[in-house]
């Protein structure tokens, strides 16, 4: 079924992107890549760069590399955690910092993949990120007038400085099964692994009282996904523009720990749980090819986890007394991703 549907995906494809082009249509089951052995296609298009069939209904394709390898970097924007109270005025109550005032910003990690075209018919791709670079500090100063409930729950403890870092780490590792259908569209489904910690530590001093609290939060996410990659400009020349989609159902392991010591009290705790979450991420790249075998490209892409368990989250958790913040996290992430690839 899924092979005959995409037979008919790519024929309606097909008949959109040559409109107003030269094509020959009468025979274009009837070659095959054998017919024009100086033939180097992209990877997306196979035989179609040079004239030759662009849906296989027994997907007997003989062309086309059966190696490609991308190496390259993502630069990414992370999200804020929800909004939390950090740090008052101790005379007016007014609110001086929050857990949402910590912009991680941009951080840049490596992005490999390595895919192998198997038969006719398939292709199996790794995928390999990381990005540990988010990290945003906070300080404050006004003597003798700084409330920190998160280090003291006391209306008389003022303090004279206080000060936050905020943290985190992604790394994602996936493996994917494809099926080539068509020149310009890919189906697939695979396995994928995603690791989110945090850590959030944060103090706070006067000359007769002090306070500190860290908190560290661990995410594993194991699950299944769907994957849709889709050629979608390509006029026969070096240039092209490709998406893609991913949308999975994970089981997350979701750990806490946390220990504060000051002045008058000493504390630690740790809980874990288990739930289900949602992850889904989408991009679109340019490309350009040098030659049969070497390509550069650019674009962006967004990524977001459903049901994660934030660091900044156990503050929201610690005000209202209840769990639900930290159990009901969102991480969203955007930005650039660039790179080079090599096809053999």
């Amino acid at each position: 079924m899924l092979r005959s549907l995409l037979v008919w995906v790519c024929a309606l494809g097909w008949g959109g992107r040559v409109a107003g082009e030269e094509a020959v249509i009468g025979d274009i089951f009837a070659r095959g890549c054998d017919a024009a052995p100086t033939c180097q296609p992209a990877d997306f298009r196979s035989c179609d760069a040079c004239a030759q069939p662009v849906v296989w209904p027994g997907c007997d394709r003989t062309c086309g590399p059966t190696w490609n390898a991308t190496a390259g970097a993502v630069f990414l924007h992370r999200s804020t955690a929800r909004p939390a109270l950090l740090v008052e005025n101790g005379q007016t109550g007014a609110e001086l910092a929050n857990v949402s005032d910590f912009d991680p910003g941009f951080a840049v990690g490596p992005r490999l993949t390595l895919a192998r075209r198997m038969g006719s018919c398939w292709q199996l791709e790794g995928v390999y990120f990381q990005v540990d670079g988010w990290t945003v500090t906070r300080g404050l100063a006004s003597t003798g007038n700084l409330r920190v409930p998160l280090v003291s729950n006391s209306p008389l403890d003022y303090f004279d400085t206080a000060s936050a870092t905020y943290s985190s780490l992604l790394n994602n590792a996936e493996v994917n099964l494809k099926y080539l259908g068509c020149d310009w569209l890919r189906l697939g489904a695979g396995f994928r692994r995603i690791e989110l910690h945090e850590r959030l530590r944060a103090g706070a001093d006067s000359p007769d009282l002090w306070g500190n609290i860290q908190a560290r939060t661990t995410n594993h996410l194991y699950g299944f996904q769907l994957t849709t990659d889709a050629q979608l400009w390509n006029r026969g020349g070096p240039f092209s523009v490709e998406g893609f989609l991913k949308a999975g159902v994970f089981g997350t392991h979701v750990g806490m720990h946390f220990v504060g010591e000051g002045t008058f009290y000493s504390a630690e705790g740790h809980d874990s749980l288990m739930r289900t979450s949602l992850v889904g991420e989408v991009g679109l790249t340019a490309r350009y090819r040098f030659g049969s075998h070497c390509s550069v490209f650019a674009g962006y892409e967004a990524m977001w986890l459903e049901g994660v368990g934030l660091a900044g989250n156990i503050v929201a958790a610690m005000n209202v007394g209840s769990i639900e913040p930290f159990r009901n996290g969102t991480a969203f992430y955007h930005g650039a991703l660039v790179g080079g690839e090599f096809t053999w």
